[in-house]
This record gives C-alpha cells, structure tokens and sequence, in this order.
C-alpha cells in the first residue's frame, strides 16, 4: 500500500495535513502577492475563526452579474458540449460557464460561437500540458466580482437534484443560508457505467447511460463556492480557502479534502458518466490524466465500468434539453 493510500484511509491524519496545507498555501500565496493586511487576518484565523461567514453575509447583501458560474477546461470535447452547457443553463440555472479549451483541434470552438456570442461562454484558449488547475485557479480571479457562486466540473458530470423541482443555484443558496461557516458545497459522485455499449450510441448522454454503481461506490466531490473566500486550487476536487475554511455537505459535515467521508447524495449529487461506452473511455485514458499529464491505463475502465443499478434520475430533462439545443441552433 503506498502513502497516498494509506494517507486516505486515515481521516484524521490526512484533514490534518490538508488543514496545514492550505494554511501554507494561503500564506505563502498572499506573501507573494504582497497582500500583507489578508496575510494577517488569515493568520488570525487560526485562532478567530468567523472569516468565511463574515463574508458570506456581506455577499448575501450583494447584487451580482451572474448566481452562478461554471468552469470547466476541455480537450476535443465538442461533441459533447452542447448537451452539458444547456443541461446546467436550461435546468440547473447556470448563467454563465468560463470555457478553457486546451488546444483542442476538433469543432469545440465552432460549438462554442452561438453560446459565445449570446454571452453565456466566455472562451479562453489555454495551451499546454498539466494545465487544469492553473485554468481553475486564473478562473477565480476572473469571477471574484461577477458571480455569487462558482463551481469547477468536467464535461462528464452532470449535477442532478433529488427533488425535480429544485434548481442547483436555489440548493446552493439554501446550503449557504444554512452554514455560512463554509467556503463551498461538497456534492458527491454517483458513477455510471457503460450501460454495456461497445461504442457511442446516438442521442444524450443523459439518455444512453442509465446503470450505475452502488451509492457507496466512489466518495469523491467536487466543488461549488464562494469565490471571494477561494485564494487558488491545488486539487480538482477541492479550492484552497482562506480563514481556515473548507468545503461542507448538504448536511453540514465538513469536508476537508478530495472525499466525503460522510458521503449524502439525498438532495443532490453528481451523475459521473466516467467511462461511457468502452470506445469512448479508450480515448479518454488515450488522453491521459489532466493534473498530472501522465497515461491512463485500459484496466481503468473495467474498474469504473459499474452498471449494478438502474437510475434514470435525468431522463426527466431529456425532452427540455433536446428542445433548447435546437432553438439555439435554430437561431439566424
């Protein structure tokens, strides 16, 4: 078993060290930015510790361009876009989403234009290699004065609320009213599997993938937070926050890092459609893992490839996507 491992398997020795790190992180941050007056109050965290509700309560007094921005930085992901950019505008309340395109050579920005030009993607080309976190970390600086709320999300996750009539932006502002003592909302991964196709099916992915693994499968999160109290991101999965800070769940437990021990996914969750059929997670893994710029191998999709229970949680948003993306292509 390696350290990283047994790290993870260990709480309260891992939410120590994240505890520290992001303290460093913060410091050492805001030393080089030669913000001396946050450097300080940051320190004092440690021991008054009302920061993050301060200022979430001095935000919730704010009127803001945008409730809620989504960022995510993609590679030859056109095919796909259209379907997860209407999902979370149309139906979660997503009002405007920062694309990174990390040298793709496929039709993404052709995708791209109509949304583009209606204002709900800002685009930024972002070249290299291993750049997803310094595209998340640029993306906090971009939204601290524009938008409420920010989360960081791949083209495969689709977030899904329990009840249908419940939008993802009201959730997070009823999660914020609740603690404001937290910096963002932890939501956890369902993973889907391949629902047993070789290849790409036509249609949604929403539609073509309805088998998952069970819900303790899995207890990684991602994120959704305030942007004003996030100084960078040193994982995908979670910020770094000042005043010492971290990410809560729907229940209030504390999240320190990339997993919820404490795993809820009773008012909302992340439908994590990893592998999708077994020729699309060939190129995926063909691509690499985005932090670390480091091959996959092909056994990842026989691990992740869970098709034990039967859930069609978004097939209820089927018909109203397939309608947005065709007014939007309908558009002169």
């Amino acid at each position: 078993m390696n350290l990283r491992r047994i790290l993870y398997n260990n709480k309260k020795l891992f939410d120590f060290l994240l505890y520290w790190r992001q303290y460093l992180y913060c410091q050492v941050s805001l030393y080089r930015m030669r913000n001396y007056k946050l450097l300080f109050k940051n320190a004092l965290s440690i021991i008054w510790s009302n920061g993050a509700v301060r200022q979430n309560h001095e935000d919730s007094k704010k009127t803001f361009p945008h409730e809620l921005t989504f960022v995510g930085i993609f590679k030859n992901e056109g095919v796909y876009l259209e379907e997860w950019i209407e999902y979370h505008a149309t139906c979660m309340g997503v009002s405007k989403f920062l694309i990174y395109d990390n040298e793709s050579d496929d039709n993404t920005k052709a995708v791209l234009k109509k949304y583009i030009d209606d204002g709900l993607v800002e685009y930024i080309y972002w070249p290299g290699r291993r750049m997803q976190l310094a595209a998340y970390s640029d993306a906090i600086k971009r939204v601290k004065e524009t938008t409420r709320y920010v989360g960081f999300f791949d083209i495969d996750e689709f977030l899904c609320p329990n009840n249908p009539n419940q939008k993802l932006v009201d959730i997070v502002k009823d999660f914020f009213a609740s603690y404001p003592q937290a910096g963002g909302l932890a939501i956890s991964w369902l993973m889907f599997g391949s629902n047993y196709h070789e290849t790409k099916p036509t249609g949604l992915v929403m539609e073509n993938y309805l088998r998952r693994g069970g819900d303790d499968y899995m207890s990684n999160v991602k994120t959704i937070g305030n942007p004003r109290i996030m100084l960078g991101c040193y994982s995908p999965h979670y910020p770094a926050y000042l005043y010492m800070t971290c990410n809560r769940n729907v229940k209030g437990k504390k999240v320190r890092g990339p997993f919820d021990y404490n795993k809820s996914t009773d008012v909302i969750h992340i439908n994590h459609y990893f592998t999708k059929s077994k020729a699309e997670c060939m190129q995926k893994i063909a691509k690499g893992i985005a932090t670390k710029g480091t091959p996959r191998t092909k056994e990842i999709f026989y691990q992740r490839d869970r098709n034990d229970v039967y859930d069609d949680s978004l097939l209820r948003y089927v018909s109203i996507v397939k309608e947005s993306i065709q007014m939007r292509n309908s558009k002169p």
